[in-house]
């Protein structure tokens, strides 16, 4: 797994642009991220020590911010294929939520940015993927103090976007899934 995470470092980022639709080998090289930051992902435990001497800063700013980046409106496959893309990066930023609170404040307010814009995403798997990392984050704050500090100025948009995504969703389960969710936030942030 470490090798796969020094050879995906050092791959460039997939970026698209606003083209009709995808070739077979960019659509290759988009599944072949994504199950290489799901290998990377269910072992973020295990490679924090790894993140000691691999910047995850770095990573972020040169590949995983860019594949995050705006979806362009096509048809075809593109669209499609760019969300499922979205959707494992900012999995993947959930799962080194640990590492990510312990960047420096610009850099982990732009990791937090960039996934509190996908809660705007029209693709409701993106959006309910980047709550699910946005509650990792919380949860690795380590006291109140420091989440009201650095979640405070974004709790109420957070919120909304919470109960308009509940709102939007169909299914029970996901319904219940999020206002728990809303609630874990409650309890972080006290009475105040």
């Amino acid at each position: 797994v470490v090798k796969m995470l020094r050879h995906t470092l050092k791959m460039p980022p997939l970026t698209f642009g606003p083209e009709e639709g995808l070739s077979h080998a960019q659509v290759q090289q988009i599944l072949y991220k994504d199950a290489l930051y799901y290998g990377i992902g269910l072992a973020s435990y295990e490679l924090a020590e790894e993140f000691k001497e691999i910047s995850i800063a770095e990573w972020f700013g040169q590949t995983l911010a860019k594949e995050l980046g705006p979806l362009h409106r096509t048809r075809g496959n593109g669209s499609f294929m760019r969300r499922v893309l979205q959707r494992r990066v900012v999995w993947l930023l959930g799962e080194f939520a640990p590492q990510i609170v312990e960047l420096p404040k610009p850099k982990r307010l732009e990791v937090c940015k960039s996934v509190f814009q996908l809660l705007a995403s029209e693709d409701v798997v993106v959006r309910l993927t980047a709550l699910s990392s946005f509650k990792s984050f919380i949860e690795a704050t380590p006291t109140r103090e420091v989440f009201e500090k650095e979640f405070g100025p974004v709790f109420q948009n957070l919120c909304s976007a919470t109960l308009q995504i509940a709102l939007e969703s169909r299914e029970a389960q996901t319904k219940t899934q999020i206002l728990g969710m809303l609630q874990f936030v409650f309890s972080k942030a006290g009475p105040e």
